[in-house]
């Protein structure tokens, strides 16, 4: 079903800091100096502080990975074949990408979604959730309107609404799309007014009039379609894409019910940007996996006060990112369930026997 934004966004609750509080204590009641393990205790904390409890582990966990292709397209600003997003998503319905390698490895499941990927015949392995055949040329007309813009949102909030149900409480995003970099650095700098020059990056490779056209477009976008900023909605409306919804719409959704989300890189940014916008909230319940090598990745995460974990120079995508992070969740988790206490050994007495004898 297709939402009103009011339904979308209502209900998210910022975390207090006294619900961190109590695992930061734990930690520091382990045999370790304290703080010694860095950012490994600080996922962990958050983790625990989201999920209001210490688990034993997060069993359940899954990639999202929302696809289709952007009329923007159009302005020779991709390297890539359109027929790729077809042939990509196939493959990764029958477990044969980067993502789903990384995501079997970690204990998680892929889910594939057509949101709409040009002229797709469908697959048995990609679930259909179709609005349209692809975006429009944002250069010429809004990308889509304002109902398939909610849809879209409204697709990812309730898949991911579907997996919460089924226990799962660490839901990552990943997407596949032509032309997808270039709507990702729209609807980052129509939320945030920041240059073309530092949102836009090379994408799956571009050549240098590529670069140029990527440029161009996202440059003269606001002005094209008299962007609002404070119009989150009318921003992925008028040059965003379907993909980019679904990952705001599966953020908003783990914000309400209190589960992690965990970013990917640029695309994955801009759907977490984009949620943030229309709810600030949402920044408590998100994870950032990796530093991407597209620098419009950094901004989006600076302006929700988020960090990358990973400096891996990956540009993949897919949602390949996620897995990652969610094995630092599990080290972090089995860290805090298997390292002994300091008042279960004689550490303590050891060291207060060392200072009074000083």
């Amino acid at each position: 079903m297709t939402y009103k934004i009011e339904e979308l966004t209502a209900g998210i609750e910022g975390i207090k800091p006294e619900d961190f509080k109590k695992y930061r204590d734990y930690w520091d009641s382990l045999v370790h100096p304290t703080g010694s393990l860095g950012q490994l205790e600080e996922v962990g904390i958050k983790l625990c502080g989201i999920l209001g409890e210490l688990p034993a582990k997060v069993s359940k966990k899954a990639v999202l990975v929302f696809c289709n292709d952007n009329g923007i397209y159009e302005e020779n600003i991709s390297s890539s074949p359109r027929i790729l997003t077809d042939l990509l998503a196939v493959q990764m319905g029958e477990n044969k990408t980067g993502v789903v390698a990384l995501a079997e490895n970690a204990g998680a499941d892929v889910l594939v979604v057509d949101l709409g990927i040009e002229d797709f015949k469908g697959n048995e392995k990609v679930l259909n959730r179709r609005i349209s055949n692809g975006t429009k040329n944002f250069m010429k007309e809004d990308a889509m309107t304002r109902e398939e813009a909610l849809e879209a949102i409204s697709i990812g909030y309730d898949l991911a609404c579907d997996y919460i149900e089924k226990g799962y409480k660490v839901l990552g995003t990943g997407e596949l799309g032509m032309g997808n970099t270039t709507t990702s650095a729209a609807v980052i700098r129509g939320l945030t007014g920041i240059s073309e020059e530092k949102v836009v990056g090379l994408g799956s490779g571009v050549t240098d009039e590529q670069l140029a056209n990527k440029l161009r477009v996202v440059r003269d976008c606001l002005d094209f379609r008299n962007i609002d900023p404070k119009d989150p909605l009318g921003v992925l409306q008028k040059v965003g894409g379907y993909d980019i919804g679904a990952m705001a719409g599966v953020y908003l959704a783990c914000g309400k019910h209190k589960v992690a989300g965990v970013i990917d890189g640029l695309i994955s940014s801009a759907g977490a940007l984009l949620a943030y916008k229309l709810n600030k909230n949402v920044k408590d319940y998100l994870f950032a996996s990796h530093i991407a090598k597209e620098t419009g990745s950094k901004i989006a995460l600076d302006q929700m006060g988020l960090r990358g974990y990973f400096d891996l120079e990956m540009r993949l995508g897919e949602g390949s990112g996620c897995p990652l992070l969610f094995r630092l969740l599990d080290d972090s988790l089995y860290c805090m369930n298997n390292m002994v206490k300091f008042d279960q050994t004689d550490i303590i007495n050891c060291l207060v026997n060392i200072r009074d004898k000083k």
